[in-house]
């Protein structure tokens, strides 16, 4: 079989593939692989036509025999990693794009979708790590530092997160979904409807414009309650024993930063926590209440 008609058929695939005829770039990729069946670009792009259209085992399939012709192809795994993601098989996902980082260290795409799978799996801190990548290997990628900023949020890392989304609207002023993650962001934190408006529009004008003095207070205010809830779980993962005296732990916003109120034999156990960091506290008994362990914040 003449392998030039294999490269006629593949980049006629590719032309119809791109004016959305797919069913008849299926048939001339295809036609591509009849005439070279280790053409692993047609594979590739077949696969990619599958995929498109909902063809989910057959676009598998393809991106496997693409392998097949070439081991070492990245871009396949990085697809084959894109359709096992894309229905539910995570695991398999994760060790496609791991092969595609591993065959290509330079390639941006695999470390990305990495990351959207492990943060969607609960993987926080490898999430972070994938995207923090992607900004080292493509700093003008603002979708790097969205992404960064989404996992950070999601984490309670609050400030950094604005930090990231900033840092993509820097890349894109017109990058729509950094400006909705920075509103639901700050809307989280307690920030009012109006000063956050006045926050996006200063960010529309100007990317780089500072937090503004009550958000920097708020954000203040998160991180103490973060890093609160944080030791507190150490400590309760080192022993301590809560349920003594009935005596709930308050974490109170008092205007000057968060104070911990707890009583003398909490605070004893606290203090001898491995690994708890206290900030500042103040010792008052509180009425007793029957919930265990409850954390409130208040006069926020």
């Amino acid at each position: 079989m003449n392998p030039n008609n294999a490269v006629v058929y593949y980049d006629l695939g590719i032309v119809l593939a791109k004016i959305g005829k797919n069913e008849e770039a299926i048939k001339a990729y295809q036609n591509a692989i009849k005439f070279n069946p280790k053409f692993v670009e047609a594979h590739v792009g077949l696969g990619n036509v599958l995929f498109k259209i909902g063809r989910n085992e057959e676009a598998i399939a393809a991106y496997q025999k693409a392998i097949e012709s070439d081991p070492n192809h990245a871009v396949a795994y990085y697809n084959l990693g894109n359709v096992l993601f894309k229905i539910g098989r995570n695991e398999e996902a994760i060790a496609a794009y791991q092969k595609s980082i591993e065959l290509d260290p330079e390639y941006v795409n695999p470390y990305n979708n990495l990351g959207i799978v492990l943060e969607k799996i609960g993987r926080n801190e490898e999430a972070i790590e994938m995207y923090q990548k992607v900004t080292e290997l493509k700093p003008e990628a603002a979708f790097g530092y969205n992404n960064l900023g989404t996992v950070l949020f999601k984490i309670g890392l609050y400030k950094k997160a604005i930090a990231a989304y900033q840092k993509a609207i820097v890349l894109d002023k017109n990058y729509t979904a950094a400006y909705i993650n920075v509103r639901e962001l700050l809307n989280k934190i307690g920030l009012s409807e109006e000063p956050i408006n006045n926050f996006i529009k200063a960010l529309q004008i100007d990317p780089t414009s500072p937090l503004s003095p009550e958000i920097l207070r708020l954000l203040k205010t998160e991180d103490w309650a973060m890093n609160t809830r944080q030791n507190l779980i150490v400590a309760r993962q080192g022993g301590i024993d809560f349920t003594a005296n009935k005596t709930p732990l308050e974490i109170k916003n008092s205007g000057e930063g968060i104070k911990f109120h707890l009583d003398p034999a909490q605070l004893a156990q606290l203090q001898n926590a491995p690994g708890l960091k206290i900030g500042s506290i103040t010792i008052q008994r509180l009425k007793s209440i029957p919930e265990f362990f409850r954390i409130k914040l208040s006069e926020r």
